[in-house]
């Protein structure tokens, strides 16, 4: 791989995760018109948490945002340990996340779990094109997170 291509390669990476940072930042800002310019037009969004649908394409993250909306009040979320492969115009990242939040009603909450990625890029910004979350818990602060792992 030539010099040009690996630093291509770093800079196309750090986008990415500027991107993911971005996401978690506007969703947890309530910027959701921001949020919507992150994604592809075809993007799909996919959870293994009950109470939250999948989406698919831009039109339906309207309903992605009033789930949101109507289910949290605070939201701030972590993502950790990336591993982003780039090939060209698409690549693919796995992140670690985990969240300190509170139910609309002010319970706090923890969740934790892995977001599965890929990416596009688009008229030269990278966009996400479809978001798998598995959820390893999501539980109350009170209840703990070791009685509320959800897969092994």
């Amino acid at each position: 791989m030539s010099l040009e291509s690996r630093i291509a390669t770093l800079e196309a990476r750090e986008k990415i995760k500027e991107l993911k940072h971005r996401y978690g930042s506007y969703l947890d800002r309530r910027r959701w018109d921001d949020l919507v310019e992150l994604f592809t037009e075809d993007v799909r969004l996919e959870y293994s948490r009950q109470g939250l649908d999948d989406f698919e394409g831009r039109d339906e993250l309207d309903g992605f945002i009033e789930t949101v909306a109507s289910q949290r009040g605070f939201m701030a979320h972590m993502f950790h340990n990336p591993i982003i492969d780039v090939d060209g115009e698409e690549a693919t990242g796995e992140w670690y996340f985990e969240a300190a939040l509170t139910d609309t009603d002010g319970t706090a909450l923890w969740a934790q779990g892995r977001y599965d990625d890929q990416y596009r890029r688009v008229d030269g910004d990278w966009k996400i094109h479809r978001t798998v979350t598995t959820y390893h818990y999501s539980t109350t602060y009170e209840g703990g997170w070791s009685n509320e792992v959800l897969i092994g």
